[in-house]
């Protein structure tokens, strides 16, 4: 019987360092005491070729965030030009409309390490 029991808390003591050594994941989230996931949403759009008397933009880029210093509609728009499309302030004289939203404005950790693919137990 007891011999049982060692037994059962070895294997428990077994299955439990391999849970928690196993992923690279669990030392960031022991690092970090909180594992924070974060969603990022991205689409592509794709349009149909038009002639140069069409390739007017309107640009319009709104921040949200907390880092209202962070402005990057003039880069935007000259990225835009140097594309060929033509950048306008009114957004009824455009072919295209091009708003965008800039919810959040954070540095990253270049040194955390991304989630490894052979941990199934933290795939999203």
């Amino acid at each position: 019987m007891k011999l049982t029991r060692n037994i059962v808390a070895m294997m428990t003591a077994v299955v439990f360092l391999a849970t928690v050594f196993g992923c690279a994941a669990t030392h960031t989230k022991i690092a970090k005491k909180e594992l924070d996931v974060q969603t990022k949403m991205s689409e592509s759009i794709f349009l149909e070729p038009v002639g140069p008397e069409k390739r007017v933009v309107f640009v319009q880029v709104r921040n949200t965030s907390d880092k209202q210093s962070f402005n990057i509609e003039q880069q935007l728009k000259a990225a835009i030009s140097a594309k060929g499309y033509r950048v306008v302030d009114d957004p009824e004289k455009a072919h295209y409309k091009l708003l965008a939203q800039i919810l959040n404005v954070s540095k990253t950790d270049p040194f955390r390490p991304a989630l490894p693919s052979t941990c199934p137990e933290l795939s999203l």
